[in-house]
């Protein structure tokens, strides 16, 4: 019954984030002017031979998700355990 419950606020939310987000005007990512400089892109290829840089930043991407996920997954579960009594 619980968990019914859950599933069905948790897929509502997730409905209602769907729905706000269709609202948001689309962005080609291609026409933003991301370019770094000419200096920029030496001093990057030159670093990118000692430290990989593309890693590093799939570390990071992999990180960020891991904390959010806690961050979400924790209050939902206090919320869980205030509701069962524990």
């Amino acid at each position: 019954m619980l968990g019914n419950i859950v599933s069905a606020l948790i897929s509502g939310g997730v409905s209602l984030i769907a729905a706000l987000f269709s609202f948001l005007p689309e962005i080609d990512m291609a026409s933003l002017p991301l370019v770094p400089p000419k200096e920029v892109s030496d001093v990057l290829g030159f670093f990118n031979w000692f430290v990989p840089v593309a890693d590093l930043l799939t570390i990071f991407a992999l990180w960020v998700a891991a904390v959010l996920a806690i961050n979400i997954l924790l209050p939902l579960l206090r919320l869980v355990g205030s509701v069962k009594g524990d």
